[in-house]
């Protein structure tokens, strides 16, 4: 008797998996089950599982990381959103940190010689966005219809961004080891989270998946916290094998020279794709050398959302465009 139950619910399950319309997950550690007995007791795995791609589904997401290129100039951060938007980006990033807080004095009074001053306290206010700067770039991207978010540092920082509604945040490999802050995030905010994992191990994507459970949706980025990594050094392969152990959506986050190898990234499951952007890649500052130009993420967005839609859905179907040409692949 139960052996009939399981083969009638197995055809069950084969039928209605069909249905384009229908999605069915059976619970337990059968071989045709898609979630766990543990993993749905947790919460773990049915809040963060979603397909790897479908064409129904939301489309691959390219993020233009801005970082401080701006340069701590509104004109040019303006100037760099509006060319994002123009290269068919679906978000921009920018940075926010305390300042006086997040460097020790020593750091800050030591001599740094810039634009903005000889002090690296003064180099890095330079570098900030304002408040102001915050409010015109939040009513520009209303404007013309591109969202944006920041990778945030520091408690006092989250507490402002948050006052933006924000749709996601990040958090960045350099403050990995920043636990207290991680559990005031955790408690503060329960949106969509990035996490990038430069410099880190297997173990901090655990503790992240942990972390943030209870968040609406947990992105992790593999990354190499090189400016610019070598091409040797960017461990691609882990993109397959962070989705396939977490069942989050999965992310990479490019610091190497030229375009090629964020779309090559979408094939391995890469749902988003990060990369550096400036306007010109001569100019001083700490990240231009890894970023892109405007005809880079030019390319960059055209080639990873083609990649995507070639990607398709995970699983081999007849396409309705086979069926119109059977006659002519018959030989009438």
């Amino acid at each position: 008797m139960i052996v009939f139950l399981e083969e009638s619910l197995i055809n069950i399950i084969k039928h209605l998996s069909s249905k384009k319309y229908l999605e069915l997950n059976h619970v337990g550690d059968k071989a045709y089950s898609s979630i766990s007995t543990k993993e749905f007791l947790s919460g773990s795995k049915n809040k963060v599982v979603e397909p790897l791609n479908s064409k129904s589904n939301f489309k691959v997401k390219i993020v233009a990381e801005i970082t401080t290129n701006h340069l701590g100039n509104r004109d040019l951060l303006i100037q760099i959103v509006r060319r994002a938007k123009e290269s068919g980006a679906d978000l921009v990033k920018v940075q926010k940190r305390n300042v006086e807080t997040f460097y020790s004095q020593k750091e800050l009074d030591s001599y740094y010689f810039s634009e903005f001053g000889t002090t690296f306290r003064e180099y890095r206010h330079g570098l900030e966005l304002s408040k102001e700067d915050f409010l015109v770039l939040d009513k520009e991207c209303k404007k013309i219809g591109i969202d944006w978010f920041a990778s945030v540092l520091d408690k006092e920082s989250l507490d402002f961004i948050l006052e933006f509604d924000p749709k996601l945040i990040k958090i960045p490999s350099t403050i990995s080891d920043f636990s207290d802050y991680h559990d005031y995030v955790a408690k503060r905010y329960k949106g969509d989270i990035v996490v990038s994992t430069g410099l880190t191990s297997i173990d901090y994507e655990d503790y992240i998946i942990k972390k943030f459970k209870n968040n609406s949706r947990i992105y992790l980025l593999q990354c190499t916290s090189s400016y610019p990594a070598e091409l040797s050094d960017l461990n691609l392969s882990a993109i397959p094998a962070i989705q396939q152990r977490y069942q989050c959506q999965v992310g990479y986050s490019g610091h190497e020279r030229g375009v090629g190898v964020g779309p090559g990234a979408v094939l391995l499951g890469a749902s988003v794709i990060e990369r550096h952007f400036t306007m010109d890649r001569t100019l001083k500052g700490p990240d231009h050398a890894a970023s892109l130009e405007p005809r880079g993420l030019d390319l960059l967005v055209k080639r990873s959302n083609n990649y995507w839609k070639a990607l398709g859905a995970p699983k081999k179907e007849i396409q309705e465009s086979e069926l119109a040409n059977r006659l002519k692949f018959r030989g009438y």
